[in-house]
């Protein structure tokens, strides 16, 4: 395990799990011209969020791509964080994780209830979760944020997981 960024899953679901074969939705076109693909995905809906919704409430996650599929030329810069749609991940090996990247543009939600408990392999330690929150906000809004205003953060989200856990 790349205990770095990754650890097992904790018993509930929780913001920075990693989740295996979930449907993602885009829209071609009109949007009548949907297509729901199915990939990896990481749960972005923060853990309040997630234990107080109510049963209508929708999880937003963003979908994870392999890196093998970019071309090679195209890489350094999804490792090196210098396209900022394209969250690098780095592989993990049991539970199996390939190298990949949370790609920010391709955001989605879904219902709750399509999330089983088996479909979740991994959950993000907190040095992930900070680079996942990082990543987010040079997205949306390409400010440059000082990563100790994030820590504290961090924290609470990890804190909030591992309530639930107890």
């Amino acid at each position: 395990m790349n205990d770095q960024f990754y650890r097992l899953p904790v018993p509930r679901l929780s913001q920075g799990d990693i989740l295996r074969d979930v449907p993602s939705v885009y829209a071609r076109g009109a949007p009548a011209q949907g297509i729901v693909q199915v990939a990896d995905a990481i749960v972005l809906t923060h853990a309040c969020e997630l234990d107080n919704a109510s049963p209508r409430a929708t999880v937003t996650l963003g979908l994870i791509r392999r890196i093998q599929d970019v071309p090679e030329a195209s890489r350094p810069a999804i490792r090196e964080g210098r396209n900022l749609r394209l969250l690098y991940l780095p592989e993990n090996d049991n539970p199996a994780l390939e190298e990949g990247y949370i790609d920010l543009s391709r955001i989605s939600s879904v219902r709750r209830e399509v999330l089983t408990d088996d479909c979740r392999i991994l959950s993000a330690t907190d040095t992930l979760l900070k680079a996942v929150y990082l990543g987010m906000i040079k997205f949306v809004t390409r400010f440059e944020v000082d990563e100790a205003l994030i820590d504290p953060l961090v924290q609470r989200a990890i804190d909030e997981a591992d309530a639930v856990a107890d």
